[in-house]
């Protein structure tokens, strides 16, 4: 089980790395872009050595008190779901997917 767990979180992971600066590149205005970008990449990265340094045997990466670790994962987990229903979409997919010419922004102009 714990593998099964490991296997998941790095699936997800690797898709936060790949999609998440997609995403945020496109919805941000011109002067945010960059910053945006990198931000979740630096994200992703700060809550791995926060990991870490809780993962350390006098804090909670004892026999006694591993099952804590891996459940703090919820803490974040949790309020991002609630915070994706309510993420704009980007101007791409308006564009390209739904058709909204007037919301979306047209590729062959940038």
């Amino acid at each position: 089980m714990l593998l099964i767990a490991r296997l998941l979180l790095g699936f997800a992971g690797g898709l936060v790395t790949g999609v998440s600066p997609l995403y945020l590149t496109e919805i941000a205005p011109m002067g945010l872009r960059g910053f945006m970008g990198v931000l979740c990449p630096m994200g992703l990265c700060a809550g791995v050595l926060i990991a870490q340094i809780f993962g350390f045997s006098f804090m909670l990466g004892n026999e006694s008190s591993w099952h804590y670790l891996i459940g703090l994962y919820i803490i974040l987990t949790l309020p991002s779901i609630a915070l994706f229903l309510h993420l704009p979409e980007s101007p791409k997919y308006l564009f390209v997917v739904k058709g909204l010419e007037d919301k979306g922004i047209n590729v062959e102009e940038i």
